[in-house]
């Protein structure tokens, strides 16, 4: 379902310049039509890890996921995400909508809801822009937020991009990450991720795969 210098302009692959995944950014892209994909990464923060795993499908235009978040050996919250394309333009742009919520196995409470508004524009046949703006409720809280994001893919080699991005919710704690997005196989991709909490000056790395099938 969820940023350079000149370098040789060839042609790569959207699978390449898509995001997603571990990155904090979305992109206006669904999994194709009757097809699925496998998302799942790992996060050290403060001497803490957590995992993550978002299976995904589309269906008559929908891209319907269901994200499961691990801490300690145990699940600890689980949700529904829904993502529609809403354009798409012969510029390069694209515009999507996506939804959805996450509960808390402990009592089932549900945690917080989303909405997100995914933009994308490819710039050059290497390099794409991705914007997001959306809004979150977060129920412990009771307390309504703008949720916003920026990055720039660049493809540094046909199988290999490298994403720059930043994000956050209203005005709390941004944080800026690099990472990079290497396509092993047709259908494989390895994420890796390093971020950094502005204010908190809190930093982590993550690891991810995607498998499309």
């Amino acid at each position: 379902m969820r940023m350079l210098l000149a370098l040789p302009v060839v042609l790569f692959s959207a699978s390449t310049l898509a995001n997603g995944g571990l990155f904090l950014v979305d992109d206006a892209v669904i999994t194709d039509e009757g097809h699925c994909s496998l998302d799942a990464w790992w996060t050290r923060q403060n001497g803490a890890g957590a995992g993550t795993v978002i299976p995904m499908c589309t269906r008559s235009g929908f891209e319907w996921a269901l994200p499961v978040e691990f801490a300690a050996g145990n699940v600890t919250s689980y949700g529904l995400e829904a993502k529609m394309r809403l354009t798409e333009l012969s510029s390069g742009s694209a515009l999507a909508l996506s939804a959805g919520g996450m509960l808390a196995r402990d009592g089932h409470r549900l945690e917080d809801v989303f909405v997100n508004l995914p933009y994308s524009q490819q710039w050059l046949p290497w390099l794409e822009l991705h914007l997001n703006l959306g809004a979150v409720y977060q129920y412990a809280e009771r307390n309504r937020a703008l949720s916003w994001g920026a990055a720039i893919t660049a493809a540094l080699w046909p199988d290999l991009a490298l994403i720059i991005e930043s994000a956050g919710i209203s005005r709390e704690d941004p944080t800026l990450a690099a990472g990079l997005r290497w396509q092993l196989l047709e259908r494989w991709e390895l994420d890796l991720s390093y971020g950094r909490e502005l204010e908190s000056s809190s930093s982590y790395v993550a690891l991810g795969f995607n498998l499309a099938f």
